[in-house]
């Protein structure tokens, strides 16, 4: 009941957000990135270490900029989430410019269902402005697997933003095998973020970032399962408010492909796209807190 009624207590200040003007809520962002930057340090050791270790090449002040960066589009997806609450969905559907559709449509034709992999990177809280007649696929279509917070107060909120007036099914991560068992009949389109830190036992080690590194392989377990083709999804900034997503294949065949194979794929094209816009990844994130001992590397 309490978590209820602070639910509704929090849904209320972010529905009046939601009806100022982007510009004004960009004004907001920056504020609040500059707070988080400078004056609370919202992990910026995390951020600093990550950055460091993965560009030793840049100086510190080449790192704080970069940092500086890094916090505006963190603050920009918020308030961005935010104001998708209030327009349409033809509006929506402009934010995000889709590239390289034909590789969907041609999984489509095949019958197939599809496993997109990405990452953290620019706003990865854009399903609401996914057009999916570029892709052949419906909006019923799409399902969404996601991994449900801790807490009781965040989680129902976040996913009623996400879910508002939209078809996308949302799958929780414990849930997801079960979910395509009993859809195997059905050609759905399958996304997961897997760019985080895995489980201490994941056993597809990759140099990601001059750094030996621990992949997540669930989706490329799936995909070799039930066969299911795996793409990479690449979103990029364009400008403020306006993004890229462009699909890349990464296996079509996952059940003859070697083990590890598309994890690592999957770790060479994201290390690739960060490279070229690295302020656009979630540098906060604690991706290598799993310590590899020598016979692990």
């Amino acid at each position: 009941m309490m978590a209820k009624l602070l639910n509704y207590l929090l849904l209320f200040p972010v529905l009046l957000l939601s009806l100022l003007p982007i510009k004004v809520l960009y004004v907001l962002s920056d504020a609040t990135a500059w707070i988080l930057h400078k004056v609370l340090r919202y992990r910026y050791d995390v951020a600093l270490i990550n950055i460091s270790r993965s560009f030793p090449e840049m100086k510190y002040k080449e790192i704080d900029s970069l940092l500086g960066e890094f916090y505006k589009g963190f603050t920009d997806i918020f308030y961005e989430t935010i104001w998708s609450l209030r327009i349409s969905r033809e509006r929506g559907y402009k934010r995000l410019k889709m590239k390289n559709t034909e590789v969907l449509k041609k999984l489509r034709d095949r019958g197939t269902s599809v496993i997109v992999i990405m990452g953290h990177k620019a706003n990865w809280e854009l399903s609401n402005a996914f057009h999916f007649s570029e892709t052949g696929f419906e909006e019923k279509d799409f399902a969404v697997v996601y991994k449900k917070m801790s807490s009781s107060v965040s989680e129902p909120l976040l996913k009623w933003i996400r879910m508002r007036n939209s078809q996308i099914i949302l799958i929780e991560s414990k849930d997801v095998v079960r979910f395509m068992f009993n859809n195997s009949n059905c050609q759905l389109l399958y996304f997961f973020i897997a760019d985080q830190n895995p489980s201490p036992g994941s056993k597809c080690i990759t140099n990601f970032f001059n750094q030996p590194t621990q992949m997540i392989t669930g989706p490329e377990q799936l995909a070799r399962k039930f066969n299911m083709p795996v793409l990479y999804f690449n979103i990029e900034r364009r400008s403020r408010g306006n993004y890229t997503g462009t699909f890349e294949e990464i296996e079509s065949n996952p059940s003859s492909s070697p083990e590890g194979k598309i994890s690592t794929k999957f770790a060479e094209l994201l290390e690739r796209s960060i490279r070229k816009n690295p302020s656009e990844w979630l540098w906060t994130h604690k991706r290598w807190k799993n310590k590899l001992t020598a016979n692990q590397v």
